[in-house]
């Protein structure tokens, strides 16, 4: 009786954008398309298999009338392995508009509200959700037999969640209500995994409760698999967030933003020596040297984003911050892919280009063009120009030109490219090494400015203060003051050595300044800030 409760198979092959800006689809539990195009129009189709044993739609999520209503919770995980976690932003499923049981079309409520949790095991004591709307996909349930009906659209629904979580699994649980109600046989429904050719999917689960939707509180029944045709199913889901490392410039994987330090004095046995301050925020925890040093005095760091896996190169981001090494003799560009902070294996050289003349060079990284991969900016010495990179690993897969191209003149110089205005765009950080002034340019997704400002108060008051490095130093402050994942200024005293955290609102403005602990290296003038930026 319970597997009638609950409609099964449908499948999940999509990996949509985001629906929050700046963040990227940490996890997608699917595929459901196992016809792309074979819809009318060209449509992309998630046919139900009967040739497996598959019968059903999708997978019903209330039961009942509306005075004895039964709900069905329904829960499937998911595996974060990156180092330093993940911060997850939303929670994306997939569902249909209601059906009828053993129907071959779908005809209404759409879904309405949702409830949803993410734990350690399946169910959970908190959760979020509301009332929703969910989105077309442009992709189309169909029967077995007849792949021309189009009456049961696929659709998403973003819940809103903010959520820190280390490695490890995680179940995403959730219960879905209809727009004019639910009654029997006749409810919104769940998409579950579709592979072409396979039957079971997943580890999915389901439980029934004899309570209304409304009320989390009523006692659930016990959890059992979620069948179709004798083979457990997956459900259709995405996670949508960050890593860790994305806070820019993290080596530890302990959410903060870390400062990468190189040493500048000829005459010290270190000259040239890169030195990691592993930092809670402003306070730094630990030291540590990148290992091994940069090759000589003509190679300098210019990034440090998350390029590549160095365990499974041409993987894609590993949640391990990278360094980027420009050769100013050679105008070369080569990436160490870290494990914390040891380069694993070789440098890995930039491919897909000749390195532009030596009049350009890199200035900074950030994900311009928003595709879950860190690029770079350069910036010409001669012309003051800019141009995007972008990147796929550590390959130069195409470009992205800035508007405007350029600053008004050659005093400005790039020191960040960081979210500043907490749109999820990557922005430009600007200072004046004459006038000492900083200014914000807020990009939009296409790296053009939306408006310049600059920051409040717009410079230290001392020449003696030079803008040295950016990134979020706020993790050990009380959440909101300032916010979590605003983007700071740290600044360098020429004459002292000493550094100083601007901690930054989303509207460039300094909601207040303070020292790093400690404020310096004890030999400080021997060494310099170099990121991250």
């Amino acid at each position: 009786m319970a597997r009638r409760l609950l409609m099964a198979a449908i499948g999940v092959a999509l990996a949509a954008p985001c629906g929050a800006a700046g963040t990227v689809v940490l996890y997608s539990n699917g595929p459901i398309v196992n016809l792309p195009g074979g819809g009318p129009g060209g449509a992309h189709l998630s046919r139900v298999q009967g040739e497996l044993g598959l019968t059903e739609l999708g997978f019903y999520l209330v039961m009942g009338t509306p005075s004895s209503l039964t709900s069905v919770e329904l829960a499937d995980d998911f595996v974060i392995d990156t180092p330093g976690g993940w911060h997850v932003n939303a929670v994306r499923l997939y569902t249909l508009p209601a059906a009828f049981f053993a129907s071959t079309s779908c005809i209404g409520p759409e879904v309405n509200y949702a409830r949803l949790t993410v734990a350690a095991a399946p169910g959970g004591p908190s959760f979020a959700g509301g009332l929703v709307s969910p989105t077309p996909t442009g992709i189309y349930r169909v029967p077995s037999g007849d792949p021309t009906v189009t009456s049961c659209p696929i659709k998403a629904t973003t819940i809103p969640v903010n959520l820190n979580l280390g490695p490890g699994t995680y179940w995403v649980t959730w219960l879905l209500d209809g727009s004019s109600g639910s009654f029997l046989g006749f409810s919104p429904l769940a998409v579950p995994v579709t592979r072409q050719g396979q039957a079971a999917t997943g580890n999915a689960q389901a439980r029934i409760t004899a309570c209304d939707i409304i009320n989390p509180l009523c006692p659930p029944g016990p959890w059992f698999p979620l069948l179709d045709g004798g083979a457990q199913q997956g459900l259709a889901f995405e996670v949508l967030g960050t890593t860790q490392s994305r806070v820019k410039g993290n080596l530890d994987g302990q959410r903060s933003a870390d400062l990468l330090l190189r040493n500048v004095n000829p005459a010290s046995p270190d000259y040239g020596r890169i030195k990691a301050w592993l930092m809670n925020g402003t306070t730094r925890v630990s030291e540590t040297f990148v290992s091994p040093d940069p090759p000589g005095p003509n190679w300098v760091l210019v990034g440090s984003d998350d390029f590549d896996s160095w365990s499974a190169p041409g993987r894609g981001p590993d949640g391990q911050t990278d360094l980027v090494f420009y050769d100013e003799t050679t105008g070369q560009v080569e990436f160490w892919l870290l494990d914390g902070t040891t380069r694993a294996g070789a440098p890995v050289p930039l491919t897909g280009a000749a390195p532009p003349p030596l009049d350009w060079r890199p200035v900074a990284t950030g994900d311009f063009d928003e595709d879950g991969r860190p690029d770079l900016i350069w910036r010409s010495t001669s012309t003051r120009k800019l141009s995007i990179w972008r990147m796929k690993g550590t390959v130069m897969a195409g470009g992205l030109a800035p508007s405007p191209n350029e600053a008004a003149n050659a005093n400005w110089a790039i020191v960040a490219a960081l979210d500043y205005n907490g749109d999820g765009h990557r922005d430009l950080l600007w200072y004046n090494a004459t006038s000492g002034s900083a200014v914000t340019w807020y990009l939009n997704a296409s790296a053009q400015r939306l408006s310049g400002q600059f920051v409040n108060p717009p410079s230290a008051g001392n020449a003696n203060w030079k803008v040295v490095a950016g990134g979020d130093y706020s993790w050990n402050q009380v959440p909101g003051t300032p916010p979590l994942q605003s983007s700071d200024i740290v600044w360098r005293n020429e004459t002292s050595g000493r550094l100083v955290v601007w901690h930054m609102d989303n509207a460039s403005t300094r909601l207040f300044g303070e020292f790093t602990n400690p404020s310096s290296e004890p030999a400080a003038l021997d060494w310099t800030v170099i990121g991250p930026r």
